[in-house]
Order: C-alpha cells, then structure tokens, then sequence
C-alpha cells in the first residue's frame, strides 16, 4: 500500500505519476520531455515489424530511442503504441510504414535495396512454384529476399531486397519466368514445343491462395497513423488518442 500526504492537487500529481510508473514504465511528470505517439497497423503484419525472434522491433527501439508496444494477447487493436522524443516516434513511425511496404528498413539495414515488380495476382503462384521451390531457388541463387504480397495489402507487387547485384539477379529471373508464360500463352498448343516443366505438380495451399477470382473484394487499410494523446488510461493497450488529436492516414 502507498500512502500519499499533501494538497489535493498535489495528491492528484503523485497519482498520476505512480500511474505512469507502473503502466509505462516512465512519467511524463519526471520527464516532460518524453511524448507519445501512436500508429495503427493491420494485425497480421505486426510480426513482420516485430521481426524473428523480435530482432526487428529490438533494432528499431535501439536505433531510435522510442519505446514500442504492440496490442496483448487477444487484443483486437491495431494500434502500435510509442513513447520517447518526438524525433524518436517520428522516426519509428517512418521506419514501421517502410518495413510494412517493403519487408525492410534503410534506418536498420542501410546496405539493402529493393525492387517492385507487377505480378498479376494468377500468376504469382508461377513466382511462387509448387511447395514454394521456384521463390527458394531464386532466393538461393541470387541471395536476394522475394516478398509476394498478402491478400489485401496496400501494396500488391513483388518486392524483392537485398544488394543491388543480387536485387538486379532476381528480378531478372522473375520476369523470365513471367516473359516465357506470356510466350506460352499466345502461341497456338499444337505450335508449343514440349517442356518438362511444364509439368509441374499442383500450387501447394500457399501458392494457391492466389488462383482466386480477381473480382474478390480486398480490404482497402493496411495501417493509419495516430498521434497519442499525453494523458494515460487504465493499462498501456488500453490506452487511447482523442479524436481531435488523430492523424488518420491510410496507403
């Protein structure tokens, strides 16, 4: 039990601030300088901000000085919560809508590149392969990352990082997988020559979520951004920005 004495309003202060110690681990009381900030993300691409193992999140708050919290378990919340200088939440927020877009940050991997190319969604499962052999081959020959979009993000292409070298090697493999496609497609069947690839095995469940009718409605929100409002409520994931305060953006 904490006992406070003193005026009522002085009472009012240590309230707060014990609040804050104990929900944030920090006061805005000690420390004015701290802000905070918000930034709502899509659920299913929180573990790719958090990163393996939380890599990616551990960098991002290393690098920037901000603390970041996702949503609890069970939470429904998509609000990604922040608190440091304001220069700190800037730059996180910045780096989070990169890593959303492109699968990394210049801020934590400033050696990587990237590459987009227009996949239409019926042939990505070619870019994909059976049991995902033609994306590993690719990624094994050239070390670059091949990133297919989830269904309803923002950004629909194939994103593909790593060096500049490497980046350039596998795109080029892709548009030739998808340039001898196109090939196959306009030359009449009696005219195509045999090819012992084109027996492939069946797209296995991942690559066949893209062998979909394209007239399937897709969400349009991936994330929005939020400017939080200083005052605490009841627990860190609870915690809420007013309205007028909200800086709602979507891409």
């Amino acid at each position: 039990t904490i006992t406070i004495e003193g005026t009522g309003d002085a009472i009012g202060l240590a309230k707060t601030a014990i609040h804050e110690l104990v929900n944030k681990g920090y006061s805005r009381l000690l420390n004015p300088e701290i802000a905070e900030g918000a930034i709502s993300v899509d659920q299913k691409l929180h573990g790719i901000i958090i990163g393996p193992g939380g890599s990616m999140v551990k960098a991002l708050k290393q690098k920037t000085g901000v603390s970041i919290t996702f949503p609890g378990a069970g939470s429904q919340s998509k609000r990604i919560l922040m608190s440091g200088s304001k220069a700190g939440i800037k730059a996180a927020k910045a780096a989070i809508k990169f890593i959303v877009q492109y699968r990394y940050s210049p801020l934590l991997n400033p050696g990587l590149t990237h590459a987009e190319i227009p996949v239409p969604e019926e042939k990505m499962g070619l870019i994909i392969g059976p049991k995902a052999r033609t994306r590993r081959h690719i990624e094994g020959n050239t070390k670059a990352k091949i990133h297919c979009p989830m269904r309803g993000e923002a950004n629909q292409n194939v994103i593909v990082v790593g060096s500049a070298d490497s980046v350039q090697r596998a795109k080029k493999a892709i548009l030739k997988i998808l340039n001898k496609d196109e090939m196959k497609e306009s030359q009449p069947a009696e005219e195509q020559p045999y090819d012992e690839d084109d027996e492939e095995e069946q797209p296995d469940e991942y690559a066949s979520q893209y062998l979909i009718d394209s007239s399937a409605q897709q969400p349009d929100e991936t994330y929005e951004e939020e400017e939080a409002a200083p005052q605490a409520q009841e627990t860190a994931q609870s915690w809420a920005a007013p309205a007028d305060d909200a800086d709602d953006w979507e891409e």
